[in-house]
């Protein structure tokens, strides 16, 4: 349960960052790195739901 917490807060944590982080470089390297930040929060949104249903 504990590392279900962990891996939320480091999801949201990389979303965060990726949203907030980003206008300092040039755009179209934000526009990447957005992309990237989507899949990473995509993917641990996936692992996150798979962890609960397994707990469930």
């Amino acid at each position: 349960m504990k590392m279900l917490m962990k891996l939320a807060m480091v999801g949201t944590a990389v979303g965060l960052a990726a949203n907030y982080g980003m206008p300092m470089m040039n755009r179209r390297t934000k526009k990447r790195v957005k992309k990237q930040a989507k899949m990473i929060q995509e993917m641990v949104g996936s692992m996150f739901g798979n962890l609960v249903g397994a707990l469930r």
